[in-house]
């Protein structure tokens, strides 16, 4: 960007974009420059919400991310000054130019050249959150800390849907709560129905950066809503806007506790050490060792509390001992349910934190739910489809589920359960997929233009491509799918993984210092079966770039890639 000394303060320079949106309701939007930040106005109807430019400092660029409300791309200069402004070069001849997504346009004043490109989203609402200290800072300070302010919701037909008051925000999630894109809890004064969803009152932002295709949360929470496990929440996607900043790509939820009702006892959650602060109240099982953090009641006394322990270490003795009965006091269905549901997303963390359960007043009965945190799933933290049933991750409740596995009563619900389930999944593949990632597609290309400062690479990554993360989705679902069937006697079901396009992908085979030693030419889809090999006492293994995650024979190639040899740590 070219600046000319002198500027300060906030320049005179109006920009007036009068955008119809499909409800025929007329918005305004303010274009001025405060300091080096280009900001916008956007009044719809009787409210009005501020965005800020990004500016990309390796490219120069200041970025607008616009929200799916706003339709047209005519942008109206003041005519006070419309005799000085030039864009793309050229003075406005008729007091407007038409943007282009995604192009580079050159608005010149008297004091500055600025490079701005606009983004517009598409199909979702957009959530404007403004704190009562103006910023973000003190939430992002600490995951505890938490303010007020307001809360205006827009959904894409430029319809305020909410525009009051928030009694709270603050951060959220552990392995989420990160130094940029971080995840939030958001709380309205009273139950409503946001974003065309149940009512409700305290809601989750999940910052979906560990979830590269953006998408398979919500399908595994809808898969669990429509097989009827009680309590698993609503979901949808929202561009969030915090401050006038945008934020990115968002998937709205409900609290986990929201649909609990009155009925409900306790809403225990499965938890690990790390994760327990001081506020929670929080219980182990004496024989497995298992820790349980009570969430409901929301401040339980320590009579509930050891009421809780007291329940669950019965359940825990008497499947230690052996002893049936403990089938009087588990709801197979709802646990059938779930397990399912784990073993075919193969979420790392299952029964190890995050797995939720409940005890209703009047039932010495345990009952599996809300799903809940499947950011890591689907073959992103296990790629191997073909991984049995009866493996479980450290430090899960696997003694207990190794019991319910071998008691034919559960096993039959399981093998029941998912049989009914196979429709909703094979609709998942035949369409739903491919719907939800149109649906959410610009909102993806502006949350990675904004993400890539951050392109922080970790365990999870194979791919550059979002189309690569969405293909590998639909490899791993029908290829786990398919391997299920053969361990539960499903015989009149086949699912189809993604064809090739019969484009051939350079795989290069890189040393630890960068040198590119070897490259390979893989098809489309295919995956790479033998690699060279390495000596184990000197190399952790053939990683993708910039990651510490091993290449697996099942992880099909749909890029150019790098996979680097690893130095043991």
């Amino acid at each position: 960007m070219r600046k000319r000394a002198g500027l300060t303060g906030i320049l005179g320079i109006l920009l007036l974009v009068y955008v119809l949106g499909n409800s025929g309701q007329k918005q305004m939007v303010q274009m001025r420059i405060e300091g080096t930040q280009i900001c916008l106005s956007l009044r719809v109807n009787h409210g009005t919400v501020k965005i800020k430019s990004w500016y990309d400092e390796e490219r120069g660029f200041h970025y607008f991310f616009l929200p799916s409300c706003v339709k047209e791309q005519k942008i109206y200069l003041d005519m006070i000054h419309s005799r000085t402004a030039k864009i793309d070069g050229a003075p406005l001849s008729e007091g407007y130019f038409q943007w282009e997504q995604g192009a580079v346009h050159s608005l010149e004043t008297v004091d500055a050249v600025y490079q701005i490109i606009f983004m517009r989203a598409e199909n979702i609402p957009s959530l404007f959150i403004e704190t009562k200290s103006g910023s973000m800072d003190y939430i992002h300070a600490d995951k505890e800390n938490h303010e007020t302010g307001s809360l205006m919701v827009i959904d894409d037909k430029a319809n305020i849907q909410y525009n009051g008051k928030l009694m709270k925000i603050s951060g959220r999630g552990n392995s989420t709560w990160l130094p940029f894109k971080k995840s939030y809890s958001i709380e309205l004064p009273d139950k409503y129905p946001v974003c065309g969803m149940d009512p409700g009152k305290k809601w989750k932002l999940l910052s979906l950066y560990f979830e590269p295709d953006k998408v398979h949360s919500k399908i595994i929470l809808d898969v669990g809503r429509k097989a009827g496990l009680e309590y698993t929440p609503e979901s949808t996607w929202v561009d969030l806007y915090c401050g006038g900043e945008y934020k990115g790509l968002y998937l709205l939820t409900e609290s986990v506790s929201s649909n609990l009702g009155t009925d409900n006892e306790y809403l225990m959650e499965k938890s690990i050490p790390a994760q327990v602060t001081a506020d929670d109240v929080s219980f182990g099982t004496s024989q497995m060792g298992y820790l349980f953090k009570l969430r409901k009641p929301a401040s339980p006394g320590k009579e509930q509390a050891d009421n809780a322990k007291a329940f669950m270490q019965s359940i825990e003795n008497k499947v230690i001992e052996g002893n049936g009965a403990y089938k009087d006091h588990i709801d197979f269905e709802s646990l059938s349910k779930q397990f399912v549901i784990d073993k075919i997303t193969l979420e790392a963390d299952a029964m190890v934190m995050s797995t939720y359960f409940v005890k209703k007043k009047g039932e010495d009965r345990l009952y599996a739910g809300p799903l809940w945190d499947y950011d890591r799933s689907m073959g992103e933290r296990v790629p191997d489809f073909e991984t049995p049933v009866e493996v479980f991750a450290d430090g899960s409740m696997a003694g207990w589920y190794y019991t319910f596995y071998n008691d034919s009563e559960f096993y039959e619900a399981v093998v029941s359960v998912y049989k009914e389930m196979l429709p909703y999944w094979k609709e998942v593949l035949d369409g739903k997929i491919d719907e939800y990632t149109e649906r959410i597609k610009a909102s993806v290309d502006m949350d990675n233009v904004l993400m890539q400062k951050y392109a922080v690479r970790n365990e999870i990554n194979s791919y550059t491509l979002y189309e690569s993360y969405v293909k590998y989705l639909k490899y791993f679902l029908a290829n786990r799918l398919n391997y299920l069937n053969g361990v539960w006697g499903i015989e009149d079901i086949r699912f189809e993984q993604p064809s090739s396009n019969g484009v051939i992908h350079k795989v290069s085979l890189a040393g630890e210092d960068g040198r590119i030693m070897e490259v390979m030419q893989v098809l489309d889809g295919d995956c790479i079966n033998e690699l060279p090999a390495l000596d184990e006492a000197v190399y952790y293994g053939w990683c993708f770039e910039g990651t510490n995650k091993l290449y697996n024979n099942k992880i099909p190639v749909y890029e150019d890639m790098i996979l680097y040899t690893r130095l043991n740590s």
